[in-house]
């Protein structure tokens, strides 16, 4: 039995996960909860979460009594497959059966809230939490963040933030992140500049994705100068961009009418090693096509692809 599950630690995949409780079965073996459990985590890095519902069902029949564990396992894939309403049941039936939740637990369902912007949900998750004695880490907080960010709540993604501290918990990189990204929806520009300030000042340095967020706070106001700017100031500081400042930045230069400063980014994008996407092209062509920079299209869509028609249906 040790042996079996081994590997079903080992194996990745559903169909091998699967394959694998066959062959224990057949070896006159019942599956036990770690067995089963291998595969739900199988289903859930998948997205299965029906195949994984189906192996949970057959677990409890079997006799084999589900643990915190197995339960978490069921409700990242209920997670992944964009089911949070299944995921909040499965909690339901976790604590009916006398199974206590921990960090996981809510992380996931959280997690689950957070795909689907359910921002009201999460805020009573995170009290259910307390009311369960478990305790929120940095990487719930974060979540909640994330939540009330893609939710456009700046004002209740602050709020948690700033609470932060109080829980006894330290905000990392990706809580002053989700939060410039939560000002940046809002166009709150002053706030996401203190927020990148306060961050370096606690001695993080920001990330490609930190400075995307500062980028897209000004974009989303047409405020492509000050869009520059703090490309340039991640230049100095010599943070390499990636395709998210570069989307961020063309959509700024877009905005605010700058055709030319979106085509230098083209040769910015190539000299950092990365060949301009779908995105980039159709972001340009849009901002010359509202200039009439007619000839400008024509060149730039004969360069995509080979040639004008290859490249028309990409553009458009």
């Amino acid at each position: 039995k040790v042996t079996f599950t081994a590997l079903l630690g080992a194996s990745r995949g559903v169909q091998a996960t699967s394959e694998l409780l066959e062959t224990i079965r057949a070896a006159g073996v019942q599956p036990d909860v770690v067995m089963y459990t291998a595969l739900l985590a199988a289903c859930a890095r998948e997205g299965q979460w029906e195949q994984a519902e189906a192996a949970f069902r057959e677990m409890a029949a079997s006799g084999t009594r589900p643990d915190c564990i197995a339960y978490n396992a069921l409700m990242g894939a209920y997670k992944e497959g964009g089911q949070w309403q299944r995921a909040e049941q499965a909690l339901r039936e976790m604590k009916a059966a006398g199974v206590r939740p921990d960090e996981a637990t809510y992380n996931t369902i959280m997690g689950a809230y957070y795909r689907a912007e359910q921002w009201d949900r999460a805020a009573r998750v995170l009290e259910d939490m307390k009311g369960q004695g478990v305790r929120p880490s940095a990487l719930t907080l974060n979540i909640l963040i994330g939540v009330y960010s893609r939710s456009r709540q700046w004002r209740r993604a602050e709020e948690v933030f700033e609470s932060m501290t109080k829980e006894g918990v330290l905000p990392d990189a990706w809580s002053y992140k989700a939060l410039m990204i939560a000002y940046g929806h809002a166009a709150r520009h002053e706030e996401a500049a203190a927020c990148l300030h306060n961050m370096r000042a606690a001695g993080l340095e920001p990330c490609a994705a930190t400075f995307a967020a500062f980028i897209a706070s000004y974009g989303n106001d047409g405020r492509w100068q000050e869009a520059v700017a703090v490309y340039r100031e991640m230049q100095s500081v010599q943070v390499p961009p990636d395709a998210a400042v570069f989307s961020a930045l063309m959509a700024a230069c877009r905005k605010g009418g700058q055709w030319e400063q979106a085509e230098a980014l083209i040769r910015d994008v190539r000299r950092a090693g990365m060949e301009p996407s779908s995105t980039f092209y159709k972001i340009l062509i849009d901002a010359y096509g509202e200039f009439g920079q007619r000839a400008e299209v024509d060149a730039l869509l004969a360069e995509i692809r080979g040639g004008p028609e290859a490249a028309f249906d990409l553009a458009f």
